[in-house]
């Protein structure tokens, strides 16, 4: 299996994805720590509270982004936000921010479908893309 890259450079190397024999679980972190971009934002306008909450939870945004990708692939349907809230424990304010840069990686894609959330409106379905 080929890299999928973000940018369509063909300059980028191609690079094996896993580890042979790799677990699903080893694949999956695998796909996280291939990324070293993790970053938490804060645009220019927000707050300095904003900043300082992005700050403080950037060392923890490796382990936040495996935590929802290995719900989201842990389900053959895929998931809402609201069902990985539910299933990890983790905030909706702050898993729901992984998601983005999970969809740029490539690591998961919108499936077309809605379900209800806690809210009872619909939201995105989201597949794992490994």
């Amino acid at each position: 299996m080929k890299n999928r890259h973000f940018v369509d450079d063909p300059n980028l190397p191609e690079l094996p994805l896993f580890k042979q024999g790799a677990t699903g679980e080893e694949q999956v972190q695998d796909m996280v720590d291939f990324v070293e971009d993790f970053k938490a934002y804060a645009r220019g306008s927000d707050p300095v509270t904003s900043h300082e909450a992005a700050e403080k939870i950037k060392d923890g945004l490796p382990s936040l982004e495996a935590q929802v990708l290995r719900s989201i692939k842990a389900s053959a349907g895929g998931k809402n936000i609201f069902e990985v809230e539910t299933e990890t424990g983790i905030p909706i304010q702050t898993c729901s921010p992984r998601l983005a840069p999970l969809r740029r990686k490539g690591l998961i894609v919108d499936s077309g479908e809605r379900r209800p959330g806690g809210t009872g409106r619909n939201q995105i379905v989201w597949k794992a893309e490994i």
